[in-house]
């Protein structure tokens, strides 16, 4: 419910060029919780 900032626009962008970079999503060797995908995206 809050508008982007440009921390948020560059925070994004990093993501963008790190996948780019090295042809694998950032934090992929993580292990993923469903729950709290949901809880952020709320």
């Amino acid at each position: 419910g809050q508008p982007y900032t440009l921390a948020s626009d560059i925070y994004s962008f990093s993501m963008i060029m790190w996948e780019f970079i090295y042809g694998i999503p950032p934090f992929d060797n993580e292990a993923h919780d469903f729950q709290l995908s949901l809880d952020i995206c709320k």
